[in-house]
């Protein structure tokens, strides 16, 4: 290792999906910038806003980062699908953090 990478600190995360990674890295980068930043867009050009924050929203959860859960209530507010309501989206986050339903979420993919 360089003298450089020996001093920058070691997070790990534990994560449900290779799906949760764009969330897990906002979820560090608003730790240490206190600003929320999602990647918009996969590699396909393809909106992907909606589907990382909620996975931010499930980390900050996880690590415990309170103050990270409403800037995601607030981004998911603010790129949520066209037609649904501000209810659809705590829906989606209540959803979203259960552990109890991810067999049926990740079998219905």
């Amino acid at each position: 290792l360089t003298p450089s990478a020996q001093q920058r600190p070691l997070v790990l995360v534990a994560l449900s999906s290779a799906s949760d990674l764009a969330g897990a890295r906002a979820v560090i980068r608003y730790m240490y910038t206190g600003e929320l930043c999602i990647e918009h867009k996969d590699s396909k050009g393809i909106s992907t806003a909606f589907r990382d924050t909620l996975a931010a929203y499930r980390v900050a959860l996880q690590l415990g980062v309170k103050s990270c859960t409403p800037a995601c209530a607030a981004a998911l507010a603010a790129t949520r699908p066209h037609g649904s309501s501000s209810r659809d989206v705590t829906a989606a986050c209540s959803v979203f953090t259960r552990k109890d339903l991810e067999p049926l979420v990740s079998d219905a993919a």
